[in-house]
Formats: structure tokens, sequence, C-alpha cells
């Protein structure tokens, strides 16, 4: 090269150089891989660097757990709440509850006993339903329909008959129980009627367990026409019932029980008592027990 330059040409010494692009990241952390070498041709929309897959591949792993640690958890809950709800059935099964209303009729066992599955402890009963079961012949159950008026007549309570209903007709025959007093009775097959107080609270008086009489009509009455009518005049036929008067009783106190067996009142009984004791001249034997009258009284 020449030490003079032609006039008009001017010289000075430098270095050759391009334009750089520094690549950083936006945040810290380790660089897991850098893709790219020296010399390497690259363009601008070419991931040059692994950090966001690496970043990703983090949280994505981080969710994976976290569902995993939440699965973890809600099972956790799930059997929680199974005990839970396992620990509440036990402990409602050992609180006793009364399953209806009712008075206590029996306490069965004391604090500090030890009692098996099933065992005892009181004794509920439902005033509000009361009954009394039957023990008849074939010959009375047949003509017997379940709804048709009865009533209960209770040792304890001689002078009140309890209305009540037939609630159930055996459809088998079975010996009659023991506590029936006789052999020979015990010894009969009869079917079972359930005779249900239609008005329990009517008389508080009556209690579970007193012994009684119950009274059904046998169907020839039950079945003939005016039935209703007819009720009130059965307390009123002594020929008719002499078959069924009591004979420790007194005529008037028979036709009073009756009475009150078909539900007259007490003036309605006394009204009809006098005119029949006139009819049949036997108002001064009123007081006489049936069992000692004879044809000429």
């Amino acid at each position: 090269m020449h030490d003079r330059l032609p006039e008009g040409l001017s010289m000075g010494n430098g270095r050759l150089e391009a334009t750089e692009v520094q690549i950083a990241t936006k945040v810290p952390g380790r660089l897991a891989e850098v893709l790219a070498d020296e010399g390497d041709r690259k363009y601008s929309s070419q991931q040059l660097l692994d950090q966001q897959q690496a970043r990703y591949d983090t949280s994505n792993s981080a969710v994976v757990a976290a569902r995993a640690q939440l699965a973890a958890i809600k099972a956790a809950i799930g059997a929680a709440e199974a005990q839970v709800a396992q620990l509440t059935s036990e402990i409602d099964d050992s609180s006793l509850r009364a399953p209806i209303d009712g008075v206590i009729q029996l306490r069965l066992a004391e604090p500090g006993e030890v009692l098996g599955a099933g065992g005892r402890v009181l004794l509920l009963i439902d005033p509000s339903d009361q009954y009394m079961n039957l023990y008849l012949p074939a010959s009375t159950t047949g003509k017997l329909t379940v709804g048709d008026q009865a009533r209960i007549v209770l040792d304890a309570l001689p002078d009140r008959a309890l209305p009540a209903k037939i609630s159930f007709v055996a459809a088998k025959a079975q010996f009659t129980p023991k506590q029936v007093e006789t052999r020979d009775e015990r010894q009969k097959l009869v079917f079972r009627v359930k005779l249900r107080l239609t008005e329990p609270s009517a008389v508080p008086q009556a209690k579970p367990g007193m012994p009684g009489a119950g009274y059904v009509l046998d169907g020839s009455i039950r079945q003939r026409r005016h039935r209703n009518s007819l009720y009130p005049r059965i307390a009123f036929m002594p020929q008719g019932l002499g078959g069924n008067l009591y004979p420790e009783l007194s005529i008037s106190e028979n036709i009073r029980f009756f009475a009150t067996l078909f539900g007259l009142s007490r003036t309605e009984c006394d009204t009809r008592m006098h005119a029949l004791l006139l009819a049949t001249d036997l108002e001064r034997f009123a007081e006489r027990p049936a069992g000692k009258l004879s044809g000429g009284m």
C-alpha cells in the first residue's frame, strides 16, 4: 500500500464488527440447557433456551403433585366423614328414645347393669291404643266383620261399657290360651277376635292389664235392617234375654247393665225401665236377683 494516497482519498485503522443482540433471561434460575452452539445460524422465531420449558415442566409437576395431594386429602376427609357417621350411628343406637308417646309401664334394668344386644330396659305402653283379645267359637266368629261395634266391660268398672270395634278376626283356629280359667275351655278350638277401644282417653280409669269381658253381636241382630234402632231395645226384653241375665244381679241391675252396654243414657234407661217394669208387673221385684225369680215371682 502506498504511503501517499491520491488526492481526495483518506485512510484510517479499525476492526470489523456485527450487530450484537444479547439473549438474556427475564427471571433468575438455573440454566438447564442451551440449544445453540457457536457458529450456528438462528432465526428470531427459533427457541434458543429451554428455560421456559423447564419452568413449565416444573410447574406442571407441581400441579400433578398438588392434585395427588388433593386427592389424598379428599380421601382422608371421606374416611373421616364415614367414621363420624359410624360414631353418630353408634351414639344413636346407644341412646334409647321413645318411639311413640306413651307411659312407662315397667323399668326392666338399672344403671350399671350389663345388657346384651336386644336387652330390654323399659316397657312403654300407648294408652291411646288399647284392646282386648277374645277367643270365640267358629259359630260366632263366622258372623263377625272387622269394623263391627262391640263393648268392653272391665271388672273394675262393671257399670261402664266401653265402646269398641272389632279390629281383627283370626282366619285360623287355635286352642284357647292357657290364661282361660277352665280346662274344658282350654281344650276347645277357637278364633281370636280383637276388640279395640274407640275412645280410650274418655275413660282414664281403664288401664292395660285389667281383666274384663268383651261383647259382640252374634250376627242374627247385626244383619237385620235398622240394627241401630235395635241396640237400645235389647236391654228391655227380659224374656228374650232370660238365658243371658246375670243371676246374682237384680232385675234393675241387669237392665242398667245392658242399657250401658248398648249406649243408652241414664235418663233414657230409667224412663224405659220404669215403663217396662210397669207393663210387665215387675216393679215390685225390681231389686230381686234374677236368679231368685220364679213363676210366681
